[in-house]
């Protein structure tokens, strides 16, 4: 429903049907901010702020394009938080990998001595 509500504002805001794609938009950013979907309350604001631009309502306009700003930062940083973690978990997946690796050849190398003084014993 909330990708419906902004395509049909897009499409409003291209009739140029100003008062109509607010109260749309207006709508999504309320369904947006329910679901807690951030990358869609951002574009809610940034084209809120488009068509009040076109109202020549700029304070709000403005208004709107500081909350897109901050969400946006906001959705940037939780980006930067999850690549982050998954670069941690690939670099100890690859250190346990290594030291998985390290015990193989061990174990090897104890095997054969094993197998060395087994076959010193016997001659």
């Amino acid at each position: 429903m909330l990708d419906f509500q902004l395509i049909t504002g897009r499409i409003q805001m291209g009739l140029r049907d100003w008062p109509k794609a607010r109260q749309t938009l207006e709508t999504a950013l309320q369904n947006a901010l329910q679901s807690q979907t951030l990358p869609k309350r951002v574009e809610a604001l940034q084209l809120l702020s488009q068509v009040c631009k076109h109202q020549g309502a700029f304070e709000v306009s403005v208004t709107f394009l500081e909350e897109a700003q901050r969400w946006e930062d906001s959705l940037r940083a939780r980006q930067q938080s999850q690549y982050l973690q998954q670069l941690e978990a690939q670099y100890k997946r690859s250190e346990q990998d290594a030291a998985i690796s390290r015990l193989g050849i061990e174990n090897e190398l104890v095997a054969t001595r094993l197998q060395n003084s087994q076959a010193r014993q016997y001659f």
